[in-house]
C-alpha cells in the first residue's frame, strides 16, 4: 500500500506523515460495494482518486477542518474506519492485508 513514507513536523510538532497508495473505500451509494482508489495523505489532506494517473480527486478530507478517530473493525483485520467527530459521517477502509491495515492506523 505504502509508496512513499516520510515523516514530517506540523504546527503543533506533532508528527505527521506523508503516504500514497491504494486502499479499497467502501461506497454506501445506491450500489453498496468496495472500490479501489488511490489515496495520498500530504500537507493534512487526504485526498483520494479513482485511479493514480487522475488530477483531480474524488475527495478530500481536510484535518484542519476536521478531527477524526480511526478504529480498526475486529471482524476483519484489513479493515478500519475513520469517524468525523461531531459527524455522523464514517468512511470504511479495506487494506490489502492486516499489516498494511495496522501500519495505516499508525498514520
Amino acid at each position: 500500500m505504502v509508496i512513499k513514507d516520510k515523516a514530517i513536523k506540523d504546527d503543533e510538532n506533532s508528527l505527521l506523515h506523508e503516504f500514497s497508495g491504494s486502499l479499497q473505500k467502501y461506497s454506501p451509494s445506491l450500489f453498496s460495494s468496495w472500490q479501489t482508489r488511490h489515496f495520498v495523505l500530504h500537507n493534512k489532506k487526504v485526498k483520494w482518486y479513482h485511479k493514480t494517473t487522475d488530477v483531480i480527486p474524488q475527495g478530500v478530507l481536510n484535518f484542519d477542518f476536521f478531527k477524526c478517530e480511526v478504529t480498526l473493525v475486529p471482524n476483519d483485520k484489513r479493515c478500519f474506519n475513520l469517524t468525523l467527530m461531531g459527524s455522523d459521517r464514517v468512511f470504511h477502509f479495506k487494506a490489502a492485508s492486516q499489516d498494511e491495515c495496522l501500519e495505516g492506523k499508525k498514520r
